[in-house]
């Protein structure tokens, strides 16, 4: 059974300030701002990992969160970063 993995795209300028971090993809020319929940994210594909895991560790940090409500809202990140070509999938 395949795994689709995310990863960071390599070559993205990494830039923290005031808690935030700013992500400029030079190839794009885009620039993101994450906050502290992008930034988490970000810290978590610091090796490719998959979705499930990916929602266990946002899960067991936000416990009052339904699962549900997190996977829409991590999914949302997801396709936001693969628009700005911050992030790639890749099938394992």
């Amino acid at each position: 059974m395949k795994t689709t993995l995310f990863q960071r795209n390599e070559g993205i300028y990494i830039q923290e300030m005031d808690g935030d971090l700013f992500l400029a993809n030079e190839e794009s020319g885009s620039i993101y701002r994450l906050n502290a929940i992008g930034t988490a994210f970000w810290r978590i594909l610091e090796n490719p990992c998959d979705l499930e895991t990916i929602l266990d560790l946002f899960c067991a940090g936000f416990p009052n969160q339904r699962r549900s409500d997190l996977c829409r809202d991590i999914t949302d990140l997801i396709d936001q970063l693969e628009d700005h070509g911050l992030i790639l999938r890749k099938e394992n």
